[in-house]
Formats: C-alpha cells, sequence, structure tokens
C-alpha cells in the first residue's frame, strides 16, 4: 500500500455523501490492502439510544445476518474486548470460539484456518459508537509482519468513515423542531431552575411547564429531562431566549 493511496482513501471517504459511497469505498480498501472481507458497524447516531448496528460490509449482509442477529451485535466477543482496551484487537490474542463475526468471515473464505483478522474501535462525542472489522487470508507469521502497519492506517480509516456516516446519516434523518414554549422550558432547566422556578419566570403554572418538558423529551426520543436537555443542545434547538 503507497502512502498516495492510503491518502485517496481518506479523502474520498471524508468526500462521501451517501451510504453507497461509503460502499464502494469499502470495496476499494478491500481491493488495495488484499482482504477477505471488510466491514464497518456502528449505532446511536442522531443521539438516538437504538443499539440496532448499522452494518456496511463487502461481504453480502444476507449472509452476516444469517450468523449474527444486528441486535446482538455488541454483543460479540470481538466488539466486547475491543470497547474495552480501545486498541486495535488481533483475534488471535482472545478467545474467539463463540464469536459470530469471526464465524462469518470464515464462511467467506476456503482455507478457514489461515484467516486473520483485526477490530478497531472508537466512541463518538456522544453516545453513537463505532467497529471496522478487517479480516484477511494469509500466515500468521506474515499477518504479524504487515499488521502493525496497518493498524495505524485501519485506526484513522474507522475515524473517518465513522464521522462521515454519522454526517450521513444526520442529513438524512427528518429535522427535529420544538416550540417556543418547549423551548423556554428546555432553556430554565437547563440553568438547574426546578418547573416550579421556570412557572413563575414564565407565569404559567408548573403542570404546563411539565407537560412542555414532556413533550420535548418525546419529541427528542429522550429517556428522561436531563437526557433531552443534552440532546436539544447537541442538536442547537434550545437558543438563549432573552
Amino acid at each position: 500500500m503507497k502512502t498516495g493511496d492510503f491518502e485517496d482513501i481518506i479523502t474520498q471517504t471524508r468526500n462521501a455523501l451517501s451510504m453507497v459511497d461509503i460502499e464502494a469505498i469499502l470495496e476499494c480498501i478491500k481491493i488495495q490492502y488484499a482482504l477477505s472481507g471488510i466491514a464497518y458497524c456502528g449505532s446511536n447516531f442522531d443521539q438516538i439510544q437504538d443499539e440496532k448496528a448499522l452494518l456496511v460490509s463487502t461481504c453480502p449482509l444476507k449472509s452476516m445476518t444469517q450468523h449474527i442477529k444486528p441486535q446482538f451485535f455488541w454483543d460479540d466477543p470481538v466488539l466486547q474486548q475491543s470497547f474495552e482496551s480501545f486498541l486495535p484487537l488481533d483475534w488471535h490474542t482472545i478467545d474467539n470460539k463463540d464469536s459470530k463475526i469471526i464465524d462469518y468471515f470464515r464462511y467467506q473464505v476456503e482455507n478457514r484456518s489461515s484467516m486473520q483478522g483485526m477490530s478497531f474501535c472508537l466512541r463518538g462525542c456522544g453516545s453513537e459508537k463505532g467497529a471496522l472489522l478487517v479480516a484477511s487470508y494469509c500466515e500468521y507469521n506474515y499477518w504479524i509482519s504487515i499488521s502493525q502497519k496497518m493498524a495505524s492506517h485501519f485506526q484513522l480509516i474507522c475515524y473517518y468513515l465513522h464521522d462521515r456516516i454519522q454526517k450521513i446519516k444526520e442529513a438524512s434523518s427528518p429535522k427535529i423542531t420544538i416550540t417556543k414554549r418547549e423551548n423556554e422550558c428546555l432553556y430554565w432547566a437547563s440553568l438547574g431552575k426546578t418547573a416550579g422556578e421556570t412557572a413563575c419566570i414564565l407565569g404559567i403554572s408548573e403542570r404546563t411547564v411539565r407537560f412542555h418538558l414532556n413533550a420535548s423529551k418525546q419529541k427528542l426520543n429522550a429517556t428522561n429531562i436531563t437526557h433531552a436537555i443534552s440532546t436539544a443542545i447537541k442538536q442547537n434547538l434550545v437558543s438563549n431566549i432573552w
């Protein structure tokens, strides 16, 4: 892999406009690094608490979902141990006999005993998280000799893929809007005011304040008012009302 090729991949990733572009980039990475397969998975985009994984792979997704259900993706030993260390994880260093992810990649190659692989994980600034999974069929000694350089490349690729996919998902998601009164109630709640104090400030009843806070919580798919405030601020929905 030439330095220029790696830089081209990063540039293409940063300029991707759709998930179709992301799929094409993964296919390009597979060819450039002589991999047997590569996949990205992510969840909790747009501050929505949804553990169901978004999967993008160079291998048939139908066969992947036959091996592992998306909602259980994060329970796989490969990803659990990757997120515990936050370092690139060589699949040879873990007890992988129960890993459906590894079974899936082995299913794609004929000589399964020579299949090597690594995973790269990250968490975003919110609750979102992502992982890049790469697999290759070669002798382990050769894999060790090239994996260190590959690891630095793939860690950066993982970061840029995750960042770009998040922006693509945000652009395609319906925009959430809140009313002026909901904005006011969230604003004062963000400053630590109770529902009663906010009611006095706005000249409305405490019951009405709670109604607007609960309405905004439902719109933002939040688990509580604190979560709703955090999500609204991240999406620039709460503004200074003065």
